[in-house]
Order: C-alpha cells, then sequence, then structure tokens
C-alpha cells in the first residue's frame, strides 16, 4: 500500500499534562490527562508537514471490595500542511490505526478502518478489575470501541460507526518487578468483520503492561 523508499520525519510534541493518579503503572484511583500536538516538518525540516492532535483522558476509581473501574478515551486528528519544501501528508507512521491488543481487543491487528492508516480515530476502553493479590494478579473484564476514517470529514458525528468488542483477560505482575505480563481474550461484536476474518472464537492477544 505504500511506496518503497526512505523518509525523513522531523517533529516536536509540547503536551500538556495532568496526573493525579496513586501508581503510574496499576493504578486505583485517579485521572490522567494528556493533551498533545505533534508538529512536522516546516522549519524543524523533513520530508513531510503535518500537524497532529491528541487528547488522551484515564479515569480510575475503586468500587467495592478490590473492584476497580477504568475508562479509557482517546481521540485524534491530524492533517498535512502546505511548506516551501516537503509533502503536506500525514506519514504512514504517524497515522491513526484501530484494531488489535491496545486498541480494539478482538480484531486482527490494525484490521480496522483504512489499511494505510487514518488521519482521525476515537477509541473507547471500559474495564472493571479485580485485583486478586495486589501487584501481583488482577481479572479483567472489558468493552472496546474504536475506528479510524481517511479524514475527519468523512465521519458522521451524528451517528459515527464503532467496531466493538468484550472479552476478559488476566494480568501477572513479576513480583518484584513493575512489569506487567497481559493476556486477553477479545470477542468482536461486527459480524462482517467477525467472519471475514474467521474470529467466531475470539482472538487472544498476548502484551506486556497494561493497556491504559
Amino acid at each position: 500500500y505504500l511506496s518503497e523508499g526512505k523518509r525523513q520525519i522531523s517533529s516536536i510534541t509540547p503536551m500538556h499534562i495532568i496526573d493525579t493518579r496513586d501508581d503510574v503503572f496499576d493504578p486505583n484511583r485517579g485521572i490522567y490527562n494528556n493533551l498533545s500536538l505533534q508538529i512536522g516538518g516546516g522549519y524543524l525540516g523533513g520530508d513531510f508537514n503535518y500537524l497532529k492532535a491528541q487528547w488522551d483522558f484515564r479515569y480510575f476509581v475503586p468500587s467495592f471490595w478490590r473492584f476497580v473501574f477504568a475508562f479509557h478515551s482517546k481521540i485524534g486528528n491530524s492533517w498535512g500542511y502546505d511548506f516551501s519544501y516537503g509533502s503536506a501528508q500525514v506519514p504512514a507512521t504517524e497515522k491513526f490505526y484501530c484494531g488489535g491488543t491496545d486498541t480494539v481487543r478482538g480484531y486482527e491487528e490494525r484490521s480496522l478502518g483504512p489499511r494505510i492508516g487514518g488521519d482521525f480515530m476515537v477509541l473507547t476502553n471500559i474495564e472493571y478489575k479485580l485485583k486478586v493479590i495486589d501487584r501481583v494478579l488482577t481479572l479483567a473484564a472489558f468493552y472496546d470501541s474504536g475506528n479510524s476514517w481517511s479524514s475527519i470529514n468523512d465521519v458522521d458525528f451524528m451517528n459515527p460507526y464503532l467496531y466493538s468488542s468484550v472479552g476478559g483477560g488476566i494480568r501477572i505482575t513479576v513480583p518484584g518487578t513493575v512489569m506487567m505480563i497481559r493476556i486477553d481474550w477479545g470477542y468482536p461484536l461486527d459480524p462482517s468483520i467477525r467472519d471475514r476474518d474467521m474470529l467466531n472464537g475470539g482472538k487472544i492477544h498476548f502484551n506486556i503492561g497494561n493497556i491504559f
């Protein structure tokens, strides 16, 4: 989908962060709010002139006993701009991709939205976690939804279509470290994608670190 060759990206990303979480790696309460704007190209050089704005919000609140409710939302938009040299395009490595381990679980990696990535994305993750052994073993049930589009102009904001999934997982933190092993099983709720990618039995995801 992309022409072969070498490209150079030069960018800077100022951001404003509010972080009140009680634990960076596995929080029980607090919020994380990040507003960022990546500025690429222009007077910074490189082959691409683009802007990439993102809002990343996370909310954690303890429930009864050892249960914790966690909510995550991420919205991003990117666009190119004209300059005296370079391309007014967003590079493929900076586009938004949906589907898979760290976005909408239950689907194949990067299988939702445009094949070459989108310039606009909406993502939501909801988890209800049971900390069986604090900082060692956690069980989680989740609901994910999200999608990416080629352009923000392609989005019907009155009824945006978001691919969704449900599932559960286990998180194991290696004792004496902050390394968390995450295993999730997700079931895609979109029948057309489920049949296309033969995911009627769901999909297992493995990763190191929390999803948010």
